[in-house]
């Protein structure tokens, strides 16, 4: 049951942030980073929170200190919709796996071209 709990929570922190990133920051990098997924300790004192920003792999440190710096203003406009006792701490998290995926295909779409000889 705790399990389920911990998985709702998440969600709903995923969805909750994705809405204040894309509709309430000011800085419009906010905008172009997307949240992965979410996942919560069982204590539900810690979240973590892992984002991408694949079009735009040169730009991503700069995006990812956007996003640290606004972190504050995340958490403050975060906790009213949780209705937790106490709230998370957010630990973002730079999310490697949309790039490999990427690198993936590409490597795939080689081969491919290769046995088409």
């Amino acid at each position: 049951m705790k399990e389920h709990r911990m998985q709702r929570i998440a969600e709903l922190i995923k969805r909750e942030i994705s809405k204040i990133m894309y509709s309430s920051a000011e800085d419009q990098r906010l905008k172009r980073l997307i949240i992965t997924h979410v996942n919560v300790t069982p204590d539900l004192k810690l979240a973590r929170i892992y984002v991408s920003n694949p079009n735009e792999k040169e730009q991503t440190e700069e995006y990812f200190h956007a996003l640290q710096k606004a972190s504050g203003f995340i958490k403050s406009n975060l906790a009213p919709h949780l209705q937790l006792r106490y709230m998370p701490e957010l630990e973002f998290i730079y999310d490697t796996s949309l790039e490999k995926a990427c690198q993936v295909i590409e490597l795939l779409n080689q081969i491919e071209k290769k046995d088409e000889r």
